[in-house]
């Protein structure tokens, strides 16, 4: 139990600097209404979390890779939030196509993903 939690401790700081750095790195090149950074870091990260779930690691691989660096890497609030902004300041259009790209994307990466993981 603690070197899982270890794990997950260290592979959730991973997480939140790749987060920052990818985050920082995209925001810089593309500046613009729509929260690109993050709707690109939760695709990725969901096809990620799809090859991690379907090929065949370790069990503490999964806890380290998976739930402390993905959960860290990954930001569902943020998506919510950057999602409350826009309709509050009235771009339901961009809200809705924002929530749809997200969402969309994000499962079918994760199935594409998985596919992946199973064929690795």
């Amino acid at each position: 139990m603690l070197l899982n939690s270890i794990g997950v401790a260290l592979g959730g700081c991973l997480g939140a600097m790749a987060r920052f750095g990818m985050s920082h790195l995209i925001n810089g090149r593309f500046q613009g209404m729509f929260p690109l950074a993050t709707c690109c870091i939760n695709i990725l990260g969901s096809f990620l979390l799809g090859v991690i779930t379907g090929a065949s690691f370790a069990p503490f691989f999964l806890v380290v890779a998976g739930t402390g660096f993905m959960g860290a890497f990954t930001t569902f609030s943020t998506c919510k939030w950057e999602s409350y902004t826009l309709f509050t300041k009235k771009r339901n259009q961009l809200g809705v196509v924002y929530l749809f790209v997200s969402y969309s994307l994000g499962i079918s990466s994760a199935a594409l993903g998985m596919f992946v993981g199973v064929h690795l």
